[in-house]
């Protein structure tokens, strides 16, 4: 009988720990945005995107060493997809159900438009360049991707100080 308590209150005890700590770091982070000019759109593409992958680059280079490369390659493709469905999905539910409405409105400004042409502008790249290159992801296509981020990012970085897209 405690055996299976005493786990199930630890679970949900760590699961309300999680949103707490997270959802005081978003307003910190929000705070921190409204005291120096900067959008949410670029909030979420920088800091918090870093902050979320940061997990999935620890365990890909992890499987990247233990030779297991194609569950790494997966992965990479696999979350974002789980965090955009699951995200998208529950948060549009909670919204809908709240506000009694059947639709989400968001506001798409240019960092979004950005940022999901340079992810479109990528992803074709790849399917492009990997079978050029024999199925092979190296060196060379890491550093581009790598780069192209770097790139994007710096672009809407520039938007956000130059134009104050708000």
């Amino acid at each position: 009988h405690h055996r299976y308590t005493i786990p199930f209150v630890g679970f949900v005890s760590s699961i309300l720990i999680i949103v707490t700590t997270s959802s005081h770091l978003i307003t910190i982070l929000k705070n921190i945005g409204v005291i120096f000019r900067i959008s949410e759109s670029l909030l979420g593409l920088t800091i918090l995107a870093l902050g979320n992958s940061t997990g999935d680059l620890i365990s890909n280079l992890t499987l990247a060493e233990l030779n297991l490369s194609v569950i790494g390659i997966n992965a990479c493709f696999g979350s974002p997809l789980l965090y955009i469905l699951i995200g998208i999905g529950i948060n549009g539910l909670i919204v809908n159900f709240e506000n009694s409405s059947q639709f989400l409105k968001l506001k798409i400004d240019l960092n979004f438009k950005m940022s999901s042409f340079g992810l479109i502008l990528m992803l074709i790249f790849y399917a492009v360049a990997i079978p050029l290159n024999g199925w092979f992801i190296d060196r060379k296509i890491g550093i581009i991707g790598v780069t192209w981020w770097c790139i994007i990012t710096g672009i809407n970085v520039y938007l956000e100080t130059n134009y104050g897209l708000k």
